[in-house]
């Protein structure tokens, strides 16, 4: 929001784009701002309708929790809100400040208090007893969709699948290597210009990482890690490769 118009909606549309995230993240003008967002929650809203207008009919709302200074009851008008525009698919990040931003500074020096740690859970029981209670499938740890309507490319990424990143600073993962493209756009144009390479980056990775990005990633799904798939996927067992972290966690009740 804040930085697409309507007519900019429709040129994407009619190009083909057949799905669309927008980064709402709060209907809270007060927490907008604590965030450093360039939007209001009116924009919020209208970019959405626009997106309604323009054709698409698949649409993830982003939204975060755990915002310096936010309430539970606010985190619950802003569900209740997002509710009303009725997207196809919604995903809730917990806050994570990442080191050096402006509002991982505030809060290291004091400008301003973190989201305490019981707050922020009280919040996750909250969105996924909402949204659970209003048709929408609870299918991974941050993401809730309407039948059918689960997001396939991030699928992919959750089931360590191969995809190709388009642009500058795009990844992508193929055949069991990573690469990333140059992110700088002057440079990405620079290679484009003299037939070079876009990947500035690449990486092979070794089966032992294959195997535990998979894990980690598929232990994101309430699904969980397809056992027989893993088996066929590298030939050998998980219960082989990883018997002294399983029985570590089950013996903790944690899996």
């Amino acid at each position: 929001p804040g930085t697409i118009s309507a007519a900019g909606l429709a040129s994407l549309r009619q190009a083909g784009v057949n799905r669309i995230s927008i980064g709402v993240q709060s209907l809270e003008d007060g927490l907008l701002r604590t965030l450093g967002r360039i939007h209001n929650a009116a924009q919020a809203v209208d970019t959405v309708l626009m997106a309604r207008q323009a054709g698409f009919n698949n649409i993830n709302i982003d939204l975060i929790y755990g915002i310096p200074g936010q309430s539970l009851a606010a985190w619950q008008k802003t569900l209740q809100g997002v509710l009303e525009l009725a997207p196809e698919h919604i995903s809730a990040y917990s806050l994570q400040l990442e080191e050096g931003t402006p509002l991982e500074q505030a809060v290291k020096h004091g400008a301003i208090e973190a989201c305490p740690e019981d707050d922020d859970l009280a919040m996750y029981r909250e969105v996924i007893n909402t949204l659970t209670g209003n048709g929408y499938s609870h299918y991974e740890i941050s993401n809730f969709a309407k039948p059918g309507y689960e997001c396939v490319h991030n699928l992919v990424y959750w089931l360590n699948g191969s995809y190709l990143g388009l642009g500058p600073g795009a990844h992508s993962h193929i055949c069991g290597e990573r690469y990333a493209n140059e992110s700088n756009l002057a440079d990405y144009c620079q290679r484009i210009g003299q037939a070079k390479a876009l990947p500035a980056q690449r990486e092979a990775l070794t089966k032992e990482v294959q195997m535990s990005e998979t894990i980690f990633l598929g232990l994101r799904l309430i699904k969980g890690v397809n056992l027989a798939g893993f088996r066929e996927r590298f030939r050998v067992s998980l219960e082989e490769v990883y018997n002294s972290q399983i029985k570590k966690l089950t013996s903790q009740g944690l899996v």
